[in-house]
């Protein structure tokens, strides 16, 4: 059963996708009219994924399941990182903030932050922290191509 209903959601999203396609593909003003009705669209749906995080971190007030939140997030933005071989990950959030450990087959980080109790700036910070990773890992790996050189 959830199957067939998965099947026909793929079905669905697959002719909504094939009629934005060729809208967009239009000659002149209605194809380009189109396009930004869809990037429009898809900004929307940005904005509303993010209000919606800011409104659930903003009605978590007690340090505890706040620091979770924040936890819970940090570990969905890590998963969207590519791991190499061997790498691995810990996030654990604690009274005073949040802590990341980064494992390598070699080398262990670790990283933490306060929280501002702001959901906005705590967002942020979730952000960096995920992309701080991502370049730790670059970093040491050599995938940022720094041999020595300067990389700009």
């Amino acid at each position: 059963m959830a199957r067939y209903q998965e099947e026909q959601e793929k079905k669905k999203r697959s002719a909504e996708a094939k009629e934005i396609i060729e809208a967009v593909g239009e000659e002149g003003q209605k194809g380009s009219r189109a396009a930004k009705e869809y990037l429009d669209e898809q900004v929307k749906e940005e904005k509303k994924k993010e209000n919606t995080e800011l409104s659930r971190l903003d009605s978590r007030r007690g340090f505890v399941d706040y620091n979770f939140l924040l936890a819970k997030l940090l570990v969905k933005r890590l998963n969207l990182v590519s791991w190499p071989e061997g790498w691995r990950y810990n996030v654990a959030p604690t009274k005073e903030g949040i802590v990341m450990e980064l494992y390598s087959p070699d080398k262990f980080f670790r990283a933490g932050f306060r929280p501002t109790r702001t959901a906005m700036y705590d967002l942020n910070a979730v952000d960096m922290y995920a992309v701080r990773a991502e370049n730790t890992i670059d970093r040491v790996t050599g995938a940022d191509g720094a041999n020595g050189e300067i990389v700009v």
